[in-house]
């Protein structure tokens, strides 16, 4: 999470967009995200945010960055990156600890 946003910050989608490195870091980031997720039970993961379809959309973006590298939505991923990251990071940090 805290390499995302280091090296998010201050970029503009165009800067995001253009900048292959930094599409990798995140892209890979939101990866290790989903899959610490998706080995968390889900009775647990509900305890923490009670919409499964948060924690399924978590998942699923993990699985398509995966398998669908190619058709990723630079657009998306960049609001990720800016939305979702931390709030992903700071409830998965509260389930391991």
């Amino acid at each position: 999470m805290e390499r995302i946003e280091s090296k998010m910050e201050n970029k503009s989608y165009s800067d995001f967009y253009e900048d292959s490195d930094l599409n990798e870091i995140v892209n890979y980031n939101i990866m290790i995200i989903g899959e610490a997720i998706s080995k968390i039970d889900m009775r647990t993961l509900l305890k923490y945010n009670n919409d499964k379809k948060y924690w399924l959309n978590i998942k699923g973006t993990r699985n398509f960055l995966i398998h669908e590298y190619h058709g990723v939505d630079y657009k998306l991923l960049y609001k990720i990156a800016f939305l979702k990251v931390r709030e992903s990071c700071w409830t998965l940090f509260c389930i391991v600890c």
